[in-house]
C-alpha cells in the first residue's frame, strides 16, 4: 500500500531461540510494474538490492555458510499491516527467479 520493502533474517530455529534483523527501506513507485530484487550472499556479508539500487548490508546472525532457501512473499496482516486496510483481492505475480552459483575459474 505504499513504498515500502522489507528485507528480513532469521536464524535459530522457532520459539524462544529464534532471532531476526531486518530493515525497512523506501522503494519509489514499488507498488507499479515490476522490479529486480537481489541478494548477493557472499562469505562476508548480505548485501540487498531493489532495481540495482542497494538497500541493505548486513552480517546480522552471522553469514551462513550452508545452503539455504529463498522465501518470496506478499505479507498481508501481522508483519505487513492491518489486513482491515487491505484492498483484496490482491495479487503477487513474479516473473522469474535467478539463483547464481559463482565457482572459481582456474
Amino acid at each position: 500500500l505504499d513504498e515500502r520493502v522489507q528485507h528480513a533474517l532469521h536464524w535459530d530455529g522457532y520459539g524462544q531461540a529464534h532471532r531476526s534483523a531486518g530493515r525497512v527501506s523506501k522503494v519509489a513507485d514499488v507498488m507499479d510494474g515490476f522490479h529486480e530484487f537481489a541478494l548477493w550472499w557472499s562469505t562476508d556479508e548480505y548485501v540487498f538490492y531493489v532495481d540495482g539500487q542497494e538497500t541493505w548490508r548486513t552480517t546480522a546472525g552471522g553469514v551462513c555458510q550452508v545452503p539455504l532457501y529463498i522465501k518470496l512473499s506478499d505479507e498481508i496482516g501481522k508483519w505487513g499491516g492491518d489486513i482491515s486496510q487491505a484492498q483484496l483481492p490482491d495479487q503477487f505475480l513474479v516473473d522469474y527467479v535467478r539463483v547464481y552459483d559463482l565457482v572459481d575459474v582456474p
